[in-house]
């Protein structure tokens, strides 16, 4: 209503990212793009920065890794010059999961912590790279290393709706995960019914 093409780019480009949280991957792109299209007519490097990434966190979900760094690479790049400390953590965040997704644990531990250091912060956000990190030494056997990064983010849930926000609820999956590897099936069982509940109650058909 406004004839604000870039207010509208952001509503798109925001709708694609919960959507794409949720795992509505298809929506999630297609919102994305109506954005993009609009930035076109009203160049913005902060919004362009938000749509790549999300085209990032896209293709590490569908494991089309080559297209990932592509887009985390532009992402970046719009972020850094965007002079945005929030995005740019977001960006930073998504490239360590797609190093993590390919093996290269240097590279992602690299990332997260670059994240952590562009914006730090105690909240999802933070937790989000926390949670990178604990999976990193988790696959690396290191579960003591694991245990207190996920503590970490334990301290800083205070109510259930925070339980209930993205970075958190994964960060329960990794909780779960650890403690099936540590041999604690009753936790790691009771860990899996508190994820059912968190996925039917956000919809994250990804999770569910």
């Amino acid at each position: 209503k406004t004839g604000n093409p870039q207010l509208l780019a952001a509503v798109h480009l925001y709708v694609g990212e919960m959507d794409a949280k949720r795992g509505l991957l298809t929506s999630g792109r297609r919102h994305t793009r109506l954005g993009q299209e609009m930035i076109s007519r009203a160049p913005n490097v902060w919004l362009e920065a938000v749509a790549e990434n999300t085209f990032l966190a896209i293709a590490v979900m569908h494991n089309d890794f080559d297209l990932g760094l592509i887009h985390g690479e532009r992402a970046l790049n719009f972020a850094e010059q965007s002079g945005s400390a929030t995005t740019l953590r977001a960006c930073l965040g998504n490239l360590g999961n797609l190093y993590l997704m390919v093996g290269n644990f240097d590279q992602a531990i690299a990332y997260f912590e670059r994240a952590i250091e562009a914006l730090p912060t105690r909240g999802p956000n933070t937790n989000a790279n926390l949670d990178s990190l604990a999976r990193i030494r988790l696959l690396q056997g290191r579960t003591d290393a694991c245990r207190l990064l996920i503590s970490r983010i334990d301290e800083s849930i205070q109510t259930r709706s925070d339980r209930l926000l993205y970075p958190n609820r994964y960060a329960q999956l990794t909780k779960t995960q650890l403690a099936l590897r540590e041999g604690r099936s009753s936790d790691a069982l009771n860990g899996v019914e508190a994820l059912f509940d968190l996925a039917v109650k956000t919809e994250d058909w990804i999770l569910k």
